[in-house]
């Protein structure tokens, strides 16, 4: 099993090599600005002064106030520090591309590594190998973080984190890891739901969410003084504030419903009305989302599919919602390829999806390499149709079907009975109580 695991950690470098030096999208020269802003004015005033980014493949020096939480910023630091201990004149871009991914990098392979570890000891086996394999070879993972340099994988590495910690009983841990989620992105909020869900299924429930809370706090509370003893907290959530103020789009080179709705046109504006009823929608689906994983008892095959689907849903029924935003559901249906069938296939489907959609729009790190019209149709609008449909299907395999296996009550801790073999049951006992008014031999249950 090692020698399969180190084959597959080398595989999954070798694949992301390549792309650790390119430009990505223009989001990366933002991203080397905080960490230079950091270095020049200190953490907490990222948020007040603009930092500077150098002119990257777009030609622009973008000027704009940090509007991450302040894990990001601080992570971003660490590859301009080294930057600059390499490169005192910073006349080398391609290695501050190379720094700057990097972090990425190793939280999915952290993560997957993680995966390993905990499915391994909860009795998968050579099956964790099939978790790895679908998490560090995830092609839209791959392309996204070391191709693009989008920053998601780190928080979807944390979440995902959480809750291995919480099915290895480390409550400690999983508050520290979700707090850490929060303040690196606050999509991380997404999958909140579902982990503290979780929580509340596990034996001691009170005891565990009163320790993960005991974790948290103490995180944030050691990476938000600084804020604090400076008086710049409320500068903090007014950069973060402004940040979603901006998200007044339909959809932002998403494949969901709305880019369809808007002709795969990126400009357009949702209306108040709009925005409202996608909320709403999203608010009813979590209920649901939940509901089913309480109904559960959080089982792992649930826990990984309604964490995943709840990040889906976002990215396929939100307003406002960038094509990056749904990357953090595939860490969490990376997990389902152990189960086989149609959560595998979901798994690898919706993974396909995210990736051609950020080839189309980015290629891989150097601009384009499709063209989005053909014969005068978008190629986005077909993605997003069977994204949507994908959705539907992932959705309805959620809340429709039924399962084959009931759980039986008063006995301790469950027992599982197949419905099919109850019903063959149920017909030799009617036999056998034929049997004996009949006079024949008794019957008996082996």
């Amino acid at each position: 099993m090692m020698k399969r695991l180190m084959f597959l950690i080398f595989l999954g470098l070798l694949v992301r090599i390549p792309g650790l030096p390119r430009e990505g999208t223009g989001d990366m020269a933002i991203f080397k600005g905080w960490g230079l802003a950091v270095l020049d004015h200190g953490l907490t005033s990222v948020y007040a002064h603009p930092p500077v980014a150098e002119k990257e493949a777009m030609g622009n020096a973008y000027r704009l106030p940090c509007d991450y939480p302040p894990v990001s910023p601080l992570l971003l630091a660490v590859p301009a520090y080294v930057y600059r201990a390499l490169a005192p004149r910073e006349d080398c871009p391609r290695l501050h591309n190379v720094l700057v991914k990097l972090p990425v990098v190793l939280l999915e392979l952290l993560a997957a590594l993680g995966a390993v570890d905990v499915l391994r000891r909860c009795g998968w086996g050579r099956k964790s190998l099939w978790a790895f394999a679908a998490l560090w070879l995830n092609p839209a993972l791959i392309v996204a973080g070391a191709y693009l340099g989008y920053q998601d994988s780190i928080f979807a590495s944390l979440s995902l984190l959480c809750l291995l910690a919480i099915a290895d009983n480390r409550p400690y841990s999983a508050g520290v890891v979700l707090a850490l989620a929060l303040l690196a992105k606050p999509q991380a909020i997404l999958a909140a739901p579902v982990i503290l869900a979780v929580l509340f299924t596990r034996q001691n429930a009170r005891a565990m969410v009163l320790r993960a809370a005991v974790g948290a706090l103490l995180v944030a509370l050691v990476i938000l003084l600084p804020f604090m003893l400076d008086g710049s907290v409320i500068a903090m959530f007014e950069g973060l504030a402004k940040r979603y103020a901006r998200e007044a789009v339909l959809s932002g080179n998403c494949l969901n419903l709305w880019w369809i709705v808007a002709v795969g046109d990126g400009a357009v504006l949702a209306t108040p009305a709009l925005r409202l009823m996608s909320r709403l929608a999203f608010v009813a689906f979590t209920a649901a989302n939940l509901y089913v994983l309480l109904a559960r008892k959080g089982r792992t095959k649930g826990v990984f599919l309604c964490a995943g689907m709840q990040v889906y849903a976002y990215a396929s029924i939100c307003t406002g919602v960038h094509e990056n935003h749904g990357l953090a559901a595939l860490a969490f249906f990376a997990m389902l390829v152990i189960f086989g069938g149609q959560l595998r296939l979901v798994a690898i489907l919706v993974s396909l999806m995210m990736a051609a959609n950020l080839v189309l729009f980015y290629g891989l790190g150097n601009g384009p390499i499709l063209a989005r019209m053909i014969h005068g149709y978008d190629r986005s609008l077909l993605l997003a149709w069977i994204n949507v449909g994908l959705f539907a299907w992932a959705a309805w395999g959620l809340f429709a079907r039924r399962s084959a296996k009931t759980k039986m009550k008063g006995t301790p801790g469950g027992v599982e009975i197949n419905a099919g073999h109850l019903v063959d049951a149920i017909a030799e006992l009617d036999k056998g109580i034929a049997g004996l008014r009949a006079g024949g031999k008794r019957w008996t249950n082996p």
